[in-house]
């Protein structure tokens, strides 16, 4: 994931070698979620951050031929300076992610994040995507 992703190019995204149709949330799959979907979703309060960090460690990959598996623990901290309740909203989890190779590339097919728990002020999303309406990214 980028870090600091508030000075993220979206439109760069779309160019992004995802073919995934199935994206998991909680354990649950969500068929039929689409990069433009995601995309649009995360740039719809991603912006509205004043600092967003996503740090992702204790990497385990398995390659085997044409498949890779990571597995990827993953901090989110996210900030708003001055938000009342507290400026502060972290989401700890993992991901899961499979790559396939279709002709010479590997492509994203599988997306699954395992959401662990919340620490500090929970509307902060709310009030991170009422800031990002009318930014242009």
């Amino acid at each position: 994931m980028p870090t600091g992703m508030i000075g993220m190019r979206w439109k760069m995204c779309s160019r992004m070698k995802f073919c995934w149709t199935t994206v998991y949330s909680r354990g649950n799959p969500r068929k039929g979620y689409r990069l433009k979907l995601f995309t649009e979703r995360w740039s719809a309060f991603l912006p509205g951050f004043d600092i967003t960090q996503h740090k992702n460690t204790n990497h385990r990959v398995v390659y085997e031929r044409d498949v890779v598996q990571v597995h990827t623990d993953v901090r989110a901290i996210h900030y708003i300076e001055g938000a009342e309740g507290g400026g502060t909203w972290i989401v700890d989890g993992a991901y899961d992610i499979e790559l396939r190779k279709f002709g010479g590339d590997f492509k994203v097919t599988a997306l699954v994040f395992n959401f662990d728990k919340t620490i500090g002020n929970n509307e902060l999303p709310n009030l991170a995507q009422k800031r990002a309406e009318g930014l242009p990214y």
